[in-house]
């Protein structure tokens, strides 16, 4: 019995240490980026003229990228930019904008239902284009092609 109870905790250790659940993909200082995290933000980034490069290399320097923001961010607590009015009053526009976000999430698209049908529809749509003329007059008594005749 101690032998299995033994084999049993060599055997759960050296999964923890070949296989670990930590998805941690970056550090700094007390900061850490996820894997969940990067993948989060990666796939909501524009990926507008990106299509020439290798998604490897897109993918190290979009890396790059969030390591920078964490640092910027530690330093901007150390320098205390989060008690100036200017960063709290953009914050607190910024909570705002989140909430109305999250509102409209819950009550307005939770409730839209499109079907594949008017998708389609709509994607036979997106290409066409209207040459279009108007006609406009400060004064719509002034504009003969308005009035009944």
């Amino acid at each position: 019995m101690k032998h299995f109870i033994l084999i049993l905790i060599l055997i759960v250790v050296t999964t923890k240490v070949l296989f670990p659940q930590n998805d941690e993909i970056a550090r700094t200082g007390s900061s850490v980026i996820t894997l969940e995290e990067f993948h989060n933000r990666y796939e909501f980034m524009p990926h507008l003229n990106y299509s020439t490069d290798n998604p490897d290399t897109l993918r190290k320097a979009f890396l790059y990228s969030l390591i920078a923001e964490k640092l910027w961010a530690m330093e901007a607590i150390e320098l205390s930019y989060d008690t100036l009015e200017a960063v709290r009053y953009s914050m607190e526009n910024l909570r705002k904008l989140l909430i109305k976000d999250e509102l409209y999430k819950e009550e307005v698209e939770s409730k839209i239902n499109i079907t594949d049908e008017e998708i389609a529809k709509g994607l036979l749509k997106v290409n066409r284009i209207l040459k279009v003329n108007i006609i406009s007059s400060r004064d719509s008594s002034r504009f003969s092609v308005f009035q009944k005749q």
